[in-house]
């Protein structure tokens, strides 16, 4: 691989630092790379060694050496030293869906376990010979959206949109199967986007592989719920909701005495979480009905369709239900109510009574004043849920 005598023959030389007096002028990344045929030179350093251990990734003494992902390290620096820039992007994604990623943040277990640098003191530049061949392909390309030639007719929802739920979500999309993403932060990338510094991987990189993401038909959204209610259930349900992850709460409430409760919900929610909050009069029917149509989940946490309001629904009538929408009812007596018959009617198959909280808050009571843990499968099997 590479040039046999290369190791021997040129020094390593890696991408140039901007000085510290242009660096503190902006967050931005401050190397800039070889150019093109230094790069080229670079992958000439590549020895032809017959253990490439830079791509073992074998966890030896508790620490891996080489690359945990197995790249084809040897491979795509031959090509990266003869010229071969496109069918050098094509071996590095064989093993890596996001090189542009790992060619930027990672430590480079690679170089640490380069033959060249414990022969010469100087590994080859793996890590920068990768970013090279990634961004050629962005530049020439090599790389862009292919979506799947079919599809499967199956979904899957993607919770966390961070380098573990994109690589599911691509891997599931090229597979066939339809992928919609959840995030709770207002763009996805997670830790990527926001866990790791611009000086270390610009915002602009991750947006360029989101863009292709979308390209090949995978759907980002941050889940979005609609409330109606202002109460104590509907309290405790907006605050967790925002604490676990949701996007959006959109909260719907008759003008009464409870109004303002909502508003201080919302307030709450706003300042002290990353989640949307909005309050909505309920009386707005047709804001309502968009804001369901919008959202992933609904839930009504009023006493409407409970003893003796069982023959109402704060919903005029099924049109205002998507089939793929989830919907909740804290009403427990009687177990199905006619939101929940309207839901079921237009065509939800997740559709759910109240029966869990009531058991859950039992079960809390319990432990609170015996100090003792209650069956639940023993209760859920009496309570026939």
């Amino acid at each position: 691989m590479g040039k046999p005598t290369g190791f021997m023959e040129i020094d390593r030389q890696v991408s140039r630092e901007l000085p510290p007096e242009e660096r503190i002028q902006n967050f931005r990344e401050f190397h800039v790379p070889l150019h093109p045929d230094e790069q080229q030179t670079q992958g000439a350093r590549c020895m032809d060694c017959g253990v490439p251990f830079c791509q073992s990734g074998m966890l030896l003494g508790g620490m891996y050496s080489g690359c945990p992902l197995n790249n084809l390290v040897p491979e795509w620096n031959d090509l990266v030293y003869r010229g071969q820039w496109e069918q050098a992007v094509k071996r590095l994604i064989a093993t890596n869906r996001y090189p542009e990623f790992t060619s930027r943040v990672c430590p480079a277990l690679c170089e640490a376990a380069c033959t060249c640098g414990m022969a010469t003191g100087s590994p080859v530049t793996v890590k920068e010979n990768e970013r090279a061949i990634v961004e050629y392909g962005y530049e020439n390309g090599v790389l862009h959206a292919v979506p799947p030639p079919s599809r499967t007719g199956k979904k899957v929802a993607v919770v966390g949109t961070g380098p573990s739920g994109l690589s599911v979500a691509d891997l599931l999309n090229k597979r066939g199967h339809k992928v919609t993403m959840y995030e709770r932060s207002d763009r996805p990338g997670g830790l990527l986007m926001y866990g790791i510094p611009n000086m270390k991987l610009e915002k602009w990189v991750i947006d360029r592989r989101i863009r292709i993401l979308k390209e090949e038909g995978i759907d980002f959204k941050g889940m979005k719920l609609v409330l109606i209610g202002t109460g104590g259930a509907a309290t405790a349900i907006a605050v967790r909701g925002a604490l676990d992850g949701i996007a959006q709460i959109d909260i719907f409430n008759i003008r009464d005495k409870f109004y303002a409760r909502g508003e201080e919900i919302v307030e709450t929610i706003n300042q002290n979480t990353e989640c949307k909050a909005y309050m909505h009069d309920l009386a707005d029917l047709a804001l309502l009905k968009a804001k369901i149509q919008e959202a992933d989940i609904f839930c009504d946490a009023t006493g409407v369709g409970m003893h003796p309001l069982e023959d109402l629904s704060n919903i005029p009538d099924p049109s205002y239900f998507r089939k793929d929408l989830i919907v909740t009812d804290t009403v427990y007596a009687p177990r199905e109510t006619v939101m929940m018959k309207q839901a079921k009617e237009a065509g939800c198959e997740r559709v759910y009574n109240g029966m869990s909280m009531m058991l859950f808050q039992a079960l809390i009571a319990i432990k609170l004043y015996t100090g003792k843990d209650t069956p639940v499968d023993y209760m859920k099997e009496k309570l026939g849920i």
